[in-house]
């Protein structure tokens, strides 16, 4: 999958937006293929779930870019990924 979006991102000249599970998003984080992420919370709390990016090989830092919080409670939070 990471040759498949390396490939993309050279011969598009505009941004692509991946929408995905954790594996995916581990997979890209770890090929250093991912330059943003925004992140949608919703206010509903839960017991348990799925991590964001599970096994990454590396930590990822990320830089705050915005916010954008909506009245039915939902916040868009929007990162820079450092390289």
């Amino acid at each position: 999958m990471s040759r498949a979006v390396r490939a993309a991102k050279m011969s598009i000249p505009k941004d692509i937006y991946l929408c995905g599970g954790g594996p995916l998003a581990a997979a890209l984080f770890d090929a250093g293929l991912i330059d943003e992420v925004i992140i949608k919370l919703n206010p509903v709390l839960i017991g348990a779930g799925k991590t964001l990016a599970p096994h990454l090989a590396r930590k990822a830092d990320l830089e705050l870019l915005s916010t954008k919080a909506y009245r039915n409670g939902v916040v868009l939070l929007q990162y820079a990924v450092k390289h």
